[in-house]
Protein backbone atom coordinates (compact mmCIF):
# COMPACT_ATOMS: atom_id res chain seq x y z
CA UNK A 1 0.00 0.00 0.00
CA UNK A 2 1.03 3.57 -0.62
CA UNK A 3 -0.35 6.28 1.63
CA UNK A 4 -0.01 9.81 0.30
CA UNK A 5 -0.69 12.90 2.37
CA UNK A 6 -0.09 16.58 1.71
CA UNK A 7 0.90 19.26 4.18
CA UNK A 8 0.87 22.98 3.39
CA UNK A 9 4.19 23.77 5.11
CA UNK A 10 7.41 21.95 5.95
CA UNK A 11 6.47 21.90 9.63
CA UNK A 12 3.09 20.34 8.81
CA UNK A 13 4.70 17.64 6.63
CA UNK A 14 7.11 16.88 9.47
CA UNK A 15 4.25 16.76 12.00
CA UNK A 16 2.24 14.37 9.79
CA UNK A 17 5.19 12.02 9.40
CA UNK A 18 5.99 12.19 13.13
CA UNK A 19 2.37 11.39 14.02
CA UNK A 20 2.40 8.33 11.75
CA UNK A 21 5.79 7.16 13.03
CA UNK A 22 4.90 7.72 16.70
CA UNK A 23 1.47 6.11 16.34
CA UNK A 24 2.90 3.00 14.73
CA UNK A 25 5.74 2.83 17.26
CA UNK A 26 3.07 2.78 19.98
CA UNK A 27 1.80 -0.49 18.52
CA UNK A 28 5.27 -1.97 17.99
CA UNK A 29 5.80 -1.12 14.31
CA UNK A 30 9.15 0.43 13.41
CA UNK A 31 9.87 1.73 9.91
CA UNK A 32 12.62 -0.06 7.99
CA UNK A 33 13.38 3.25 6.32
CA UNK A 34 12.75 6.91 7.09
CA UNK A 35 13.92 9.61 4.68
CA UNK A 36 13.53 13.36 4.22
CA UNK A 37 12.90 14.54 7.77
CA UNK A 38 15.51 17.31 7.61
CA UNK A 39 14.00 19.02 4.57
CA UNK A 40 10.30 18.47 5.34
CA UNK A 41 9.25 18.70 1.70
CA UNK A 42 8.85 14.95 1.16
CA UNK A 43 9.14 12.46 3.99
CA UNK A 44 8.99 8.75 3.29
CA UNK A 45 8.30 6.11 5.93
CA UNK A 46 8.85 2.54 4.73
CA UNK A 47 7.01 -0.22 6.56
CA UNK A 48 7.63 -2.78 3.74
CA UNK A 49 3.97 -3.57 2.95
CA UNK A 50 2.93 0.04 3.54
CA UNK A 51 4.92 3.07 2.39
CA UNK A 52 3.82 6.46 3.67
CA UNK A 53 4.64 9.64 1.75
CA UNK A 54 4.07 13.01 3.40
CA UNK A 55 4.62 15.75 0.83
CA UNK A 56 4.12 19.42 0.19
CA UNK A 57 1.51 19.97 -2.54
CA UNK A 58 4.01 21.31 -5.08
CA UNK A 59 6.24 18.26 -4.59
CA UNK A 60 3.26 15.94 -4.91
CA UNK A 61 2.15 17.72 -8.09
CA UNK A 62 5.64 17.57 -9.58
CA UNK A 63 6.27 13.84 -8.99
CA UNK A 64 2.66 12.71 -9.48
CA UNK A 65 3.15 9.42 -7.63
CA UNK A 66 -0.50 8.56 -8.22
CA UNK A 67 0.19 8.28 -11.95
CA UNK A 68 2.90 5.66 -11.43
CA UNK A 69 0.24 3.29 -10.11
CA UNK A 70 -2.67 4.55 -12.20
CA UNK A 71 -4.39 1.16 -12.23
CA UNK A 72 -4.32 0.82 -8.43
CA UNK A 73 -7.47 1.25 -6.37
CA UNK A 74 -7.65 4.68 -4.74
CA UNK A 75 -9.27 5.41 -1.39
CA UNK A 76 -9.72 9.10 -0.70
CA UNK A 77 -10.12 9.91 2.98
CA UNK A 78 -12.05 13.16 3.33
CA UNK A 79 -13.98 14.97 6.04
CA UNK A 80 -17.16 12.96 5.35
CA UNK A 81 -15.27 9.71 5.93
CA UNK A 82 -13.76 11.01 9.16
CA UNK A 83 -17.15 12.23 10.42
CA UNK A 84 -18.87 8.86 9.84
CA UNK A 85 -20.17 6.85 12.80
CA UNK A 86 -18.02 3.82 11.98
CA UNK A 87 -14.83 5.84 12.04
CA UNK A 88 -15.79 7.56 15.29
CA UNK A 89 -16.53 4.23 16.97
CA UNK A 90 -13.23 2.70 15.86
CA UNK A 91 -11.12 5.81 16.51
CA UNK A 92 -12.81 8.15 19.01
CA UNK A 93 -9.53 9.97 19.65
CA UNK A 94 -9.02 10.79 15.95
CA UNK A 95 -12.55 11.61 14.83
CA UNK A 96 -13.62 15.25 14.49
CA UNK A 97 -14.45 16.51 17.94
CA UNK A 98 -12.30 13.80 19.52
CA UNK A 99 -9.50 14.29 22.02
CA UNK A 100 -6.86 14.78 19.30
CA UNK A 101 -8.77 17.51 17.48
CA UNK A 102 -7.50 21.05 17.94
CA UNK A 103 -9.41 24.25 17.21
Amino acid sequence: FFVLGSGAADVQVKAMAKAVRDGLLDVGQKPVGYEGENQGRWILLDYVDVVVHALKPEVRDYYQLERLWGDAQVLVVNDDHLAGDGFRQRHPDLAPGGAATRD
